[in-house]
């Protein structure tokens, strides 16, 4: 994000020398305007609750308080800092489309972890990685190795 406002701050510098050497105003395009508008996100609101249904009731669940969520026979779960799990009825790859990639991750097909959960990573078999969350999953979430540099990028964001 902040090498794409750079960006726009030498093509805005350009604009104005090229007006004063050529005395005439020059312009964005609404086209370029808008082509620049989603490659910088737009200023794209991710999602920051889901409404959750229990029985008779339904409730508000903060995205920050997800540690990860996962999917099981095709049902998406979300799991709490508190170790609650509440099912969703959307996809992981919806989830994904939805979820700040600062703050979440698809590890793999079946999670998706948020930083302030991951607790430790350490090394698996066959060049996979273990990550450890708080709270733990029933499961291993593994990180193949074809993913790990990328999710590595990710934690040094």
């Amino acid at each position: 994000m902040e090498r794409l406002q750079e960006a726009l701050d030498k093509l805005e510098r350009y604009l104005k020398r090229s007006e004063a050497a050529t005395n005439r105003q020059l312009s964005l395009s609404p086209e370029l305007i808008e082509r620049l508008a989603t490659l910088s996100g737009g200023g794209k609101k991710y999602r920051s609750r889901f409404l959750i249904h229990r029985a008779d009731r339904m409730f508000s669940l903060p995205v920050s308080d997800i540690a990860y969520f996962y999917t099981a026979n095709k049902v998406s779960y979300a799991v709490n800092r508190s170790g609650d799990r509440f099912a969703l009825d959307l996809s992981l790859d919806k989830l994904m489309e939805q979820l700040d990639p600062d703050r979440f991750f698809r590890t793999n097909r079946q999670t998706i972890v948020q930083i302030d959960a991951i607790v430790r990573i350490e090394p698996y078999f066959l060049n996979k990685w273990s990550v450890h969350t708080q709270p733990e999953h029933d499961e291993k979430i593994l990180v193949s190795k074809e993913k790990y540099a990328s999710f590595r990028a990710w934690l040094n964001f």
